[in-house]
């Protein structure tokens, strides 16, 4: 089946108000960057990932940093807009992208969606789920009982649905504020965000117009017709799949501005990490340490190599093979012989890699001697 793929070329305000509010009550220093848990995984630091990420991690932390002081004012409706963010990925599913376009029995109908996904989640079946009834307090009560939710959890988002209406002023209030935030600083990314929106429309290169596909195909097999994406930047790394189930033809996702590119850096980050751990097993071997102590002395050919060392020429060559195919050492040919040589810049690079760590190590031991 083929699969249409409708990518929204602007933010999704509201969705992005929700998701920075959730986290705009807890003062976490570290974001943009804390859902970065390993920075090994990537052999970059957080400061380094940073820089990667470019305008995502300036604007972020501008509008992160001024949401903070916002919510100062706003404690008393903190609770609803907690880490779980109830209702934040099923505004996805809606018409709506404007916080003035909200109303309070939107909301209201968002954390019943929510609710309903959740146990879609768990393995209920949609047959037995009702998406066309009312979100009042005992269709909520139904849809949560078929959830894997804690009594805890079932029991806030049931506090939030009946106090909605009496706080629902303040609520907005804030997320108007949070949006204009949002909206007003728009310009330190704009570019960015454009040019991705372009990248992954697949109107730049062929290889482009996958992208977005490779991206869906994470979940596995889709079947949906239509697929609805949208480029999260709150959410940066973040990649959420929203299945409406009232019209199972379509689908909605929130991708990450930057989910792609951090990706990308990983998997790099990974392959660097093989290297380093191949070339270090290379060298792991007494003869081969020795070969490479040899050539870095003065180029040599394979006899001289073998002689020196009291192996055969076949144990030699299988020697040199290995570091050659690390790049470890080079050759020359000068006439019939073939001269052998340490690679300088290849062991400058391991040579950095290894320092890399230590400098890591290091610096986190004198921040652990701080705290």
């Amino acid at each position: 089946m083929t699969v249409n793929i409708n990518l929204k070329r602007e933010p999704h305000w509201l969705y992005e108000t929700i998701s920075l509010l959730t986290l705009g009550f807890d003062d976490d220093p570290a974001y943009p960057l804390s859902f970065i848990d390993d920075p090994a995984a990537y052999r970059m630091s957080r400061a380094e990932i940073g820089e990667r990420l470019g305008q995502t991690a300036v604007y972020l932390k501008a509008v992160y940093t001024n949401t903070r002081k916002l919510v100062a004012e706003y404690k008393d409706v903190e609770k609803y807009f907690t880490s779980k963010g109830y209702g934040c990925t099923a505004i996805l599913a809606s018409n709506l992208d404007r916080v003035e376009m909200l109303s309070c029995e939107e909301y209201k109908a968002a954390l019943f969606r929510h609710a309903l996904l959740a146990a879609v989640e768990t393995g209920t079946e949609e047959s037995d789920l009702d998406y066309s009834s009312d979100p009042n307090v005992g269709n909520l009560f139904a849809a949560l009982t078929k959830t894997n939710w804690t009594d805890a959890d079932k029991l806030q988002i049931m506090e939030l649905f009946q106090s909605a209406e009496a706080d629902f002023p303040r609520m907005s209030e804030l997320m108007k504020k949070v949006e204009e935030v949002l909206i007003s600083r728009y310009e330190l990314i704009r570019e960015k965000y454009e040019s991705t929106a372009d990248e992954y429309s697949g109107n730049q290169s062929e290889e482009a117009e996958n992208i977005l596909s490779h991206t869906i195909d994470m979940f596995g097999s889709m079947a949906y017709k239509n697929v609805n994406v949208f480029l999260g930047i709150v959410c940066l790394n973040q990649l959420t799949l929203v299945v409406p189930s009232i019209d199972n033809s379509i689908c909605y996702i929130a991708l990450g501005l930057d989910f792609v590119r951090l990706n990308e850096m990983k998997d790099l980050g990974a392959r660097q990490e093989e290297q380093l751990l191949r070339r270090l097993k290379a060298l792991a071997d007494a003869n081969k340490l020795k070969i490479v102590r040899l050539i870095s002395q003065r180029p040599m050919y394979l006899k001289e190599l073998s002689e020196a060392l009291g192996i055969t020429a076949a144990t030699a060559s299988h020697h040199v093979g290995q570091l050659m195919e690390e790049q470890l050492i080079r050759f020359e040919i000068d006439g019939r012989k073939v001269y052998y040589s340490v690679n300088a810049a290849e062991f400058e690079n391991l040579a950095a890699s290894i320092a890399e760590i230590a400098e890591r190590s290091k610096a986190s031991g004198e921040n652990e001697q701080h705290s």
